[in-house]
């Protein structure tokens, strides 16, 4: 299963501030299935889409493997839901199906096992997973992240799902000049964009004398602090805030130009009014890497189709419309306070093929979709992401807009495909073949006792994306009471690993990826008594994201290369040792730019301020961020 991610702006990658892989009625108990009456609401076309955008949800990729059954009987979906923190079976953990025989509850027995056994063949969508002490993981009918197919004779087992515990933030909001500030009021929008308050969460509150709140929040979620006296600041539980469980807002001073409104239409393909369709939208930032942007503005079209988006600040944003069964409408570069917008809901194209083990040309029985859109030569946005679970390695993706898309597939301990490029102008077949990934093993411990240390976080950084279903194609570890782990999956070349564990700095460490793949010791330093937690890695120094042919910087880090360098928010980097960063991609330009202590990279540059671009010489830092 992945992680469901999507801030709309194009992804940060860390350079200095690394991207770090980010976690997330009662039947009696029993591991049997529950029946609920099936109702108006139970199917897609009573769903009510959130249309969410940002941040992450749920866990790494999944386990399972194909099971024959009796061949009069469906086959079965088995496996156990565990914490992501912790790596623990969750006990009483619901699970909520949705069918073709209706909504049934599943709770998970005192191992976290459950056992579903679909009454009808067809689709099945896990909507949901909720247990008290952890945040829920739930999804909108007919948009399930995780199906499952109902074939007779065949099922899959060892499938392992994984919910994120909840944790206890200590936020406090400062002014400019770090001094503390009462009585502001705090609104915290959830990981996935979502209202908190729809899943049982306080999302407001108002700091103490002290500039403090206490709060609790899925990974990735978004902070928005506003005092009459003071203006507003923004903050996001990015992996710093995660490793820390603490989070500052600065207050900038002066009042907020969120006064500008976004008006329009929903309408079918017959130009039709749709009412009651969500609709969002997220500022296009000038500088994604910049800072926090302001959270998206929302509402739902009326009777007539219209909406109004109003309290929004000056600038272009990126609008979607999604009612769970039709194809999401989009619109990019609306100007706020400009003429409406319309926007189209069509049917929309269906994706179908087969994933296949490359070497045996056998099923493979779980994995995950993305399809991805291109923004431009460096940036994508995800359109679309699910975590399949199917015996005979078949997926089916519905409700595509029509035009040219990013597909890869990715699966427990196969190293994830190179993105294809498919043209959907109607339904369309794609089917793909992985090959086994390497595997990396070692031990995480305490730099200081070198006891080992468990539950420590172990995984590979990876391009993150925006758009409507953003995820992270990475392989995820955590390591067990001997301070163990394996993180598999790993394709070939030279790789990031992110390693964070409670009361610890965390490090980013380089490994090469070949045959010879050499297990690994990590040593985190502990944190001092009132120390907070900081990353650990070598590079540059400077916070980057893509945007056209470049990777802009959005900070640089004092004390490191691009400092020393005289790097400054707003430049853009063309080239890496020669080499243009639209040719090595993404990633490639990441990796490419860090390296060893004490070398130096060549970096081609265009000033923010304008001018020809230029060869920068930067060297790399070890720097803690």
């Amino acid at each position: 299963m992945l992680k469901k991610a999507r801030p709309v702006a194009l992804a940060l990658c860390v350079v200095a501030l690394v991207i770090g892989v980010l976690w997330k009625a009662r039947p009696s108990r029993s591991t049997n299935a529950v029946s609920v009456a099936p109702s108006a609401s139970a199917g897609p076309r009573g769903a009510r889409p959130r249309a969410s955008w940002g941040g992450f949800r749920g866990g790494g990729l999944s386990e399972g493997v194909a099971q024959r059954t009796e061949s009069d009987r469906l086959g079965r979906l088995s496996g156990s839901v565990i914490s992501s923190g912790s790596g623990r079976p969750i006990a009483g953990a619901v699970l909520t199906f949705v069918g073709p025989d209706g909504a049934r509850a599943i709770e998970t027995g005192a191992e976290g096992r459950f056992e579903f056994q679909p009454q009808r063949p067809g689709v099945h969508e896990i909507v949901s997973i909720t247990k008290s002490g952890f945040f829920p993981l739930s999804n909108e009918l007919g948009a399930s992240v995780l199906r499952f197919e109902g074939r007779a004779g065949v099922g899959v087992s060892g499938v392992v799902l994984r919910l994120d515990p909840e944790v206890l933030y200590q936020g406090r909001v400062v002014d400019a000049k770090g001094n503390p500030v009462a009585a502001s009021r705090v609104h915290i929008v959830g990981g996935d964009e979502l209202e908190l308050e729809a899943e049982g969460f306080s999302a407001d509150h108002v700091s103490d004398d002290h500039g403090r709140f206490e709060f609790r929040a899925p990974d990735g979620a978004l902070l928005e602090a506003r005092h009459q006296a003071h203006g507003l600041g923004r903050a996001r539980l990015d992996a710093s805030a995660q490793i820390s469980h603490a989070v500052e807002i600065t207050l900038v001073p002066g009042p907020s130009d969120a006064a500008a409104a976004i008006r329009g239409r929903v309408v079918d393909s017959a130009g039709e009014p749709r009412a009651d369709v969500a609709v969002i939208a997220r500022l296009e930032a000038e500088n994604p890497a910049r800072g926090v942007g302001p959270p998206p503005g929302r509402g739902r079209s009326d009777e007539q189709g219209k909406f109004a988006l109003e309290g929004l600040a000056a600038g272009k944003y990126t609008l979607l419309a999604a009612d769970g069964t039709s194809a999401p409408a989009v619109a990019r570069g609306v100007v706020a306070g400009g003429p409406e917008v319309t926007l189209v809901l069509a049917a929309g194209a269906t994706l179908e093929g087969k994933v296949t083990d490359r070497e045996s040309g056998g099923a493979i029985a779980a994995f995950s979709v993305i399809l991805s859109e291109r923004r431009g030569p460096l940036a994508v946005d995800t359109v679309r992401a699910v975590a399949v679970f199917d015996a005979e390695g078949h997926y089916t993706v519905e409700r595509l807009r029509h035009g040219r898309y990013l597909l890869e597939v990715a699966a427990k301990g196969y190293a994830a495909s190179a993105a294809r490029e498919i043209e959907i102008a109607g339904d369309t077949s794609a089917d793909v073949g992985l090959l086994r990934g390497a595997t990396l093993v070692g031990v995480v411990r305490d730099a200081k006792t070198h006891a080992p240390l468990e539950g420590a976080k172990v995984s590979s950084e990876g391009r993150g994306g925006g758009g409507e279903g953003a995820q992270q194609l990475l392989p995820v570890a955590v390591s067990d009471a001997g301070g163990r782990f394996e993180l598999s999956g790993l394709p070939p070349g030279q790789r990031s690993i992110f390693v964070a564990a409670s009361r610890h700095h965390a490090r980013v460490i380089a490994v090469v990826v070949d045959e010879k793949l050499s297990p690994i010791v990590v040593e985190l330093t502990p944190t001092e008594p009132g120390e907070a937690p900081r990353i650990e890695l070598l590079g540059i120094g400077a916070v980057l994201a893509a945007k056209d042919d470049a990777m802009l910087i959005g900070k640089v880090v004092a004390g490191g290369g691009a400092a020393e360098a005289g790097l400054a928010p707003g430049d853009a980097i063309l080239a890496v040792d020669g080499e243009s960063v639209v040719t090595l991609g993404f990633e490639g330009t990441i990796q490419r730019i860090r390296g060893p202590e004490g070398t130096s990279v060549s970096l081609l540059v265009r000033r923010g301020d304008g001018g020809a671009p230029g060869p920068v010489v930067v060297v790399r830092r070890r720097i803690k961020a």
